[in-house]
């Protein structure tokens, strides 16, 4: 990666990704920002050009966010950042100056820097970890709305009763609630796959063999603290 980072913005509201581009790019300068207008332009740049990472709103208001990044990241393979959809990033007045803290406050955590920090931290972790290749959501589970009835979906085709919502909203909270699932075992399946790589190259590296899954178990305990804080934070929110 050079000095200029390429960003490709995938946003339906052009209006809201004008402005994120042009406080970003009057800020850093060496971030170069496009965004296509429709469709047919979105595969035109895809085609022509070359980026670094992908910038996206949390939700779409007309497009299928989730099946649309999904397919994107295994067509250009890039790590794909979220901003608020909804809410307004805080403008220059709530900006810290260059020479802020490495602590973020809650304030700031919506703020043109931060997402701007994000960004380059994903970069800069893209480049130690090599060209790694992420595979998209899974497929499953569906969730899928019967009257007021809420029902999972399996892979193996199987059904699980999840309960009752009211119907003017069960649509939205259905497609809420497959995208979680299946992030949930995107996730489950990445860190199988990372804990296979590691034990491959314990192996490689001559550690005793009847000694990985306990040296495994152990790191997986010292860093237990970290997924607590997590649960805290949302038990919070």
């Amino acid at each position: 990666m050079g000095e200029t980072i390429r960003l490709l913005a995938i946003d339906d509201n052009a209006e809201r990704i004008s402005k994120i581009s042009d406080q970003i790019t009057e800020r850093y300068p060496e971030i170069k920002i496009e965004h296509p207008l429709d469709f047919k332009s979105l595969i035109q740049l895809i085609e022509t050009n070359s980026y670094d990472c992908v910038i996206s709103p949390n939700e779409f208001s007309q497009l299928n966010r989730t099946e649309l990044l999904s397919r994107l990241s295994t067509v250009i393979n890039l790590p794909i950042i979220n901003y608020l959809g909804d809410t307004r990033l805080l403008g220059s007045s709530q900006e810290p100056n260059e020479h802020h803290s490495d602590q973020v406050s809650n304030d700031d955590k919506f703020g043109y820097r931060f997402l701007v920090e994000r960004i380059k931290d994903t970069l800069r972790n893209r480049v130690m970890y090599g060209e790694k290749t992420f595979f998209p959501l899974p497929d499953t589970p569906k969730v899928v709305a019967r009257g007021k009835e809420l029902y999972i979906v399996y892979e193996d085709g199987s059904e699980a009763f999840w309960g009752l919502e009211a119907e003017d909203h069960i649509e939205e909270i259905a497609n809420q609630m497959e995208m979680e699932l299946r992030a949930v075992k995107w996730v489950k399946s990445e860190i199988l796959r990372f804990l296979g790589g590691l034990t491959e190259i314990m192996k490689f590296i001559n550690f005793p063999t009847n000694q990985i899954p306990i040296i495994l178990f152990e790191g997986y305990r010292s860093i237990l603290f970290i997924f607590k804080t997590i649960d805290e934070s949302i038990n919070r929110s």
